[in-house]
């Protein structure tokens, strides 16, 4: 090492490649397989806070006491953009997406929002009444969540920098923010020495889980909804009763990067819990006693990214960083096939319901595959797609598949022919989840901006729409006759009934005893044709 000593540093995301940086300035981009010195990122005087690689691994964004943050080929080495801030030290974290830059200027209690293409500030905002100690992006971009010396946790729209959210409850500082798998909790951890698990839809902790104040950030319902797994930072994990929040059974823990656990899922019968984490390993452990029962990917040299069981349990399958995804025996660990077919790292996988198939996803591709053999079914996007893929959504029947897109569609493809069968035009906020109607002809719709949404396939329209002020999920029932959505501010979860058919609506009336005509716009509410003159 030709420079002082190095203060931190960061793998770039195909792992080819170290960034480090140090207290005189200097950032260096190394090879680590030969100790290689490859380029010099010239241009800070003073000590480098952070540097952190982009999505794609094509640039490096720096931020240093120097009062400025730059963003670098990481290619070249070229300079390419450059923001003077407020002063003081600073944190960079680019955005999911990897077309913004979030600084974090902790001792100036500002968060700054900028545009990684122009070098232009978005927006800044501050909130915390002291220092700022961590942040996260949400999955889709569009929120921020914050933590600070003042004890609270601040949820902020990325776009307009107004507070969407407050939690207050830990006595000491939050050093760590976490957002759930599905972005509707977080995870803080405070100097408290607890850990808690916030509901956005209700601005309430849904369980305080004491202990590791390191904070968890990968959890999941047991199929009965009577536990909840959750992880450590010392890489095991812990089972609760969701109801009393006791403690049932802990895992062991894991060394190195093996702590970063990235999924927690319970299996199909709920008896064992499969673990995955960027450093390569994923374990299988039985849920009642945290026994280890099978340990995969010692091959695996980049990490996972997400996990997903087969429908009958016996197998589940491991998405990597490197683009690749895995299947392996969920009893002996052998590792039974490899699917190399995606260029960039596996963003979502899940199986179709008769576990023949997975749909797994990366930066803008979209595959259908045959579980047994790798074979590709389908690949539902063009080459040159560019825009990011929600998670994938099955019919109840496996025919067909249901994907968000972020340039505003909602595509529904014949899984066995990969041909787009309709759009339909989900324009607004980004979409949360997707769920299908048991009768497969309608699907629901959830979006950040708090519109629940009743589509008719067929015909790509519009049935029904309903707005809740900041709801953030709408989840269909089984049966497709309620959803519920979590309201905020007044905290309560609302169940709505959802009318099959026209007979059912007018049964529904009788009951109420509604003897009168409706008027023209109820008629169109509830879907009636006009009344006769």
């Amino acid at each position: 090492v030709s420079h002082c000593t190095p203060e931190t540093s960061a793998w770039s995301p195909n792992g080819e490649r170290v960034v480090t940086m140090d207290e005189a300035g200097e950032v260096f981009i190394w090879d680590p397989e030969t100790g290689e010195e490859l380029l010099e990122l010239s241009g800070h005087t003073a000590w480098v806070d952070s540097a952190i690689w982009s999505p794609d691994g094509q640039l490096i964004a720096t931020s240093s006491d120097d009062n400025t943050s730059r963003i670098w080929d990481a290619t070249t080495g070229q300079e390419l953009r450059s923001y003077v801030g407020d002063g003081g030290e600073a944190y960079a974290r680019w955005s999911p997406q990897g077309d913004r830059v979030l600084l974090i200027y902790s001792m100036n209690d500002l968060l700054v929002v900028w545009d990684a293409s122009n070098g232009e500030e978005i927006v800044n905002f501050r909130g915390h009444e002291n220092k700022v100690l961590w942040a996260d992006w949400s999955a889709d971009g569009s929120r921020i969540v914050s933590g600070g010396q003042d004890g609270k946790a601040l949820i902020w729209d990325s776009a307009t920098g107004e507070v969407l959210y407050e939690f207050a409850g830990h006595a000491k500082d939050v050093n760590f923010v976490r957002w759930s798998p599905t972005n509707d909790q977080i995870v803080t951890a405070s100097d408290d020495g607890t850990a808690k698990i916030w509901s956005l839809a209700a601005q309430m902790t849904a369980l305080e889980i004491p202990g590791d104040p390191g904070g968890a950030w990968a959890l999941d319902w047991s199929p009965s909804d009577k536990c909840v797994a959750r992880n450590y930072m010392d890489g095991s994990v812990h089972i609760f009763d969701a109801v009393t929040g006791k403690e049932l059974a802990v895992t062991e823990a894991q060394t190195g990067r093996n702590t970063a656990i990235v999924n927690v899922e319970f299996s199909p019968t709920g008896d064992r819990i499969m673990t995955a984490a960027i450093g390569g390993l994923a374990i299988v452990y039985d849920a009642n006693t945290g026994e280890k029962r099978t340990q995969v990917g010692q091959e695996i040299t980049w990490g996972f990214n997400d996990a997903d069981w087969s429908p009958n349990g016996t197998e589940f399958a491991t998405g990597s960083w490197d683009g690749s995804v895995q299947i392996w025996n969920a009893e002996t660990g052998d590792l039974r096939l490899t699917f190399n077919e995606h260029r960039a790292t596996v963003s979502w996988l899940l199986w179709s319901p008769d576990g023949q198939r997975i749909a797994s996803t990366s930066e803008g591709q979209a595959i259908i595959w045959k579980s047994s053999t790798g074979d590709v079914l389908a690949s539902l996007y063009p080459e040159d797609f560019e825009f990011d893929l929600g998670q994938p959504s099955w019919s109840p029947d496996g025919t067909r598949l249901a994907l968000y897109s972020a340039d505003g569609k909602i595509t529904i493809w014949d899984a066995a022919t990969g041909q787009p069968l309709n759009t339909l035009p989900a324009s607004g906020a980004a979409i949360a989840l997707v769920s299908w109607f048991p009768e497969q002809d309608r699907i629901l719709t959830s979006d950040w901006g708090g519109n629940i949404k009743i589509w008719d396939i067929a015909k790509g329209t519009e049935v029904a729409s309903f707005s809740f002020p900041n709801s953030l999920a709408g989840l269909l029932s089984h049966d497709g006759r309620q959803f519920v959505v979590g309201v905020w501010p007044d905290g309560p979860m609302v169940i709505v009934d959802v009318w099959q058919n026209l007979d059912e609506l007018i049964e529904l009336a009788k009951e109420c005893c509604v003897f009168r005509e409706l008027t023209p716009e109820e008629r169109q509410q509830f879907g009636l044709p006009p009344a006769k003159q």
